[in-house]
This record gives structure tokens, sequence and C-alpha cells, in this order.
């Protein structure tokens, strides 16, 4: 079995699905043989931890896959630099 410490700072986490095999709409699926800790983050759903949000983050068009902020996003900004 493989364990895995992640550290995630400053990022968005949107409309990911976890690799469970649950169909969760989980942003982070992770076992209990792995920890992390998530700040300053824009995660769909809630993520415990310091400065994270849980906001649409605006992105220009996902349908032309542009993830580009466009002005006004809860997301800019909201980093811990």
């Amino acid at each position: 079995m493989t364990t895995s410490d992640i550290a995630l700072k400053n990022s968005i986490l949107w409309l990911n699905q976890d690799q469970s095999g649950t169909g969760s709409l989980a942003q982070i699926y992770f076992d209990t043989t792995s920890s992390y800790e998530v700040t300053y983050s824009d995660v769909k759903g809630g993520c415990p931890g310091n400065g994270n949000i849980n906001l649409y983050p605006v992105f220009v068009d996902t349908s032309a896959n542009d993830y580009h902020l466009l002005a006004g996003s809860p997301c800019i900004d909201a980093g811990n630099p």
C-alpha cells in the first residue's frame, strides 16, 4: 500500500471527480493511510484549512478549456503570497 502526504496551497479544485470508484464528487479523495493539508484554496464543497473558500471561481470559458479567471473572481488575491 502506498501512502501520501499532500500539502496544497493557493489552488483551485473545482468540478473534479475522485478515483475512488464510488462516483463521489469529492474534490479530494484520501484513504486512512494518507493525509493532506489544504490552505488558501478554493475547493468546491469546502475543505477545512486556513484561508480556504467555497465559491465558484468564475472561469473565462470552461467549454473551451479556458480556465483563466475573469475580473471579479473571488479567487483573485485570495491566496497567500
